[in-house]
Order: structure tokens, then C-alpha cells, then sequence
């Protein structure tokens, strides 16, 4: 054998074990990795269109190759199908953390692309003729006049460290990117449901008493999410009644009972989530190298602008557009 064989030998073998290696992993954790590829390769590069044209030199992944095929910028390449697909899956890998995806749960979810919604429902039980239900309209909307929110997240970067080939480079960005996703869009979501008609009720004696009170002041509802304090959530999750196998970061508490873990809540809030109508507009990213951030070593510390370019950094924006499109459900406080 040649060294021309050889060489095909080893590009067939290699791509053999990645054929092999991705049928070994479910289809919705191969689209999620493919999401986090192409959000690493953007802010590597620094622009857009860098790093689409890198991805498609050089990524090695289906589908990735056909998710930037056919674009020429990031704007462009979230609105194409198969790139939903990808950020669908990679919302559905870090939903478990995010207030409004456990929301979806339970809610109505309007399709996306739609602009007139009515809903009306009824039932009857009569044995008469006149006992004909009388649907009654409990949502009626034009999406054209609603103003859709962003939740944006930014992860900031060194070029060197954002390049660093190896598992723990990979596993530090994942990280990040996973913060910006979540973090924004849990205190936007949460501030959209308090306000001054929310409930506020006493604290109990510890957090499963605190939660039983929020539950039954919330009133009937298919699921319940509840955002609260990482150390009610550990205290929660070491109890006998998390009978939903919960960790300390939050989950299913149990059956219909979902908590989020936010660092910086106070006490618990509790929304009956199948009393909420909401819109989901979906997960894009892009990047630049060229912006001034408002850096900060703290989130109170006073703020300066430092500029991407001269300190060899980039930065990817993370935003997910949304907006609760029925009310019906009022939020509970439990004091903390």
C-alpha cells in the first residue's frame, strides 16, 4: 500500500468512526452539540461570516454542513429551518434550567409564523335540544400588534482561550454558553409575572412548608413552576418528599411540581403554568470581536468600557425572543 492509499485508508476509517460515534448518540443530543459547534466556531472567529465560511471549510459535521450550506450571516442562518432544529435541541438540553421552557410544559404554546389566534371552549351535559354548548372566546389576539420581548446573554471571551482545542475548552465554553442562555431569560420571564397585583404570603416553617403554602395560594393548575434560592432548592432535594428525584440545582420536586434554582431570588415564586398562553420566537446567536462591553468585576460594581479588539477578546450574543400572550395566571411570593 501506497502513501496515497494510506491516506484515503485513514480519511475513510476516520470518517467510519464519526458515522459511528454519532449513531451512538441520540438524534436530539447530536442536533444540540451541532448548536454549541456552530456558536464556538462563531465566537472563535470573532465576525459572522468568518466563522460560517470556517464552518463550512472545515467542520466535519452534517449537520452543521447543512445548516450553513446555503447562508452567507448569522441573521440569515437562524431563520432556515434545519439551524431551528439545532436550537430547538439545544433549548431542549438546558430547558430543565429555564423558567419559561418548564412553563411550555404546561401552557398553551402558540406555533410559531401565525398572526390571527382565537380560542373558545365549552361542554355541555343536557338531554335536551336546547343544551347545544356555547363555546365562549377565552383567547382572542393579532400576533401582528403584540410586541415581542429579548432575553439577550453575552459570553465574553480571549480569542486564545475561545480557540483552545481539547475537551476542557469545549466543556468551559458549554458552560458559559449554557449561563447566557438561561440566566437572562429567567429574570425577564420572572419580572413579567411579578408585579404589584402578585400574591405575597408568609414564609413557612422551612422551605417544603414555604412551598405547600405557595402551591395552595396559587390556586388550580396542570404543572406548577416554581423559581427559588439555591439553598431552599438543596434543602428541597434533601428532603423525604422529593419524590420527583429533583438535584440540588432544581428539577421535578415531584409529579407537576417543577423548581428552577436562580442564586440571586429571594424567598419562592410560584406560577401556575397551564393558566399561561405564551410565544416562543425561538434561539439565535452571533458575534463580533469589534464592540466596547461594559465590563465589571461585579454584578453591583461600577462598570467600564473595554474594547473587544485591542484586549484580543470576542464576544457571542445569545438572544431568545418570547412573550406571554394570555394572562389567567397570577404569580405567588413566599417571603424569604
Amino acid at each position: 500500500m501506497d502513501v496515497l492509499e494510506q491516506s484515503y485508508a485513514y480519511r475513510a476509517r476516520a470518517a467510519l468512526d464519526m458515522l459511528m460515534n454519532e449513531g451512538a448518540t441520540p438524534p436530539t443530543e447530536r442536533k444540540a452539540a451541532a448548536f454549541t459547534t456552530i456558536a464556538r466556531r462563531l465566537l472563535s472567529a470573532g465576525r459572522n461570516d468568518v466563522g460560517i465560511a470556517a464552518l463550512k471549510a472545515h467542520e466535519p459535521s452534517e449537520l452543521v454542513q447543512k445548516a450553513v450550506a446555503q447562508v452567507l450571516d448569522a441573521d440569515e442562518l437562524w431563520s432556515g429551518p434545519l439551524a431551528q432544529q439545532l436550537a430547538a435541541a439545544y433549548i431542549a438540553s438546558v430547558a430543565e434550567q429555564s423558567i419559561f421552557d418548564q412553563l411550555k410544559v404546561y401552557a398553551r404554546v402558540l406555533p410559531p409564523r401565525m398572526r390571527q389566534v382565537m380560542i373558545a371552549t365549552a361542554a355541555v351535559g343536557n338531554v335536551v335540544s336546547e343544551g347545544a354548548p356555547k363555546p365562549v372566546r377565552d383567547l382572542t389576539l393579532n400576533l401582528g400588534d403584540v410586541d415581542f420581548l429579548k432575553a439577550v446573554g453575552i459570553v465574553v471571551m480571549s480569542k486564545e482561550l475561545a480557540s483552545a482545542t481539547g475537551g476542557e475548552g469545549a466543556a468551559l465554553f458549554e458552560q458559559e454558553l449554557q449561563k447566557a442562555t438561561v440566566r437572562a431569560l429567567n429574570r425577564s420571564v420572572l419580572t413579567a409575572f411579578i408585579d404589584s397585583g402578585t400574591s405575597v404570603i408568609a414564609a413557612g416553617t422551612d422551605p417544603l412548608a414555604s412551598l405547600r403554602a405557595g402551591l395552595q395560594a396559587a390556586g388550580p393548575s396542570e404543572g406548577f413552576v416554581v423559581a427559588m434560592s439555591a439553598g431552599d432548592a438543596a434543602w428541597l432535594a434533601t428532603s423525604e418528599a422529593n419524590r420527583g428525584g429533583m438535584g440540588v440545582r432544581g428539577g421535578e420536586f415531584v409529579r407537576g411540581v417543577h423548581i428552577v434554582v436562580m442564586d440571586d431570588h429571594t424567598g419562592m415564586t410560584i406560577i401556575p403554568a397551564s393558566r399561561v398562553g405564551i410565544y416562543d420566537g425561538g434561539l439565535s446567536v452571533r458575534s463580533t470581536d469589534q464592540a466596547d462591553v461594559d465590563m465589571r468585576d461585579t454584578p453591583e460594581s461600577p462598570g467600564a468600557k473595554t474594547s473587544l479588539w485591542q484586549t484580543n477578546s470576542a464576544a457571542i450574543i445569545v438572544e431568545r425572543q418570547w412573550q406571554l400572550v394570555s394572562g389567567g395566571a397570577e404569580a405567588v411570593t413566599v417571603e424569604g
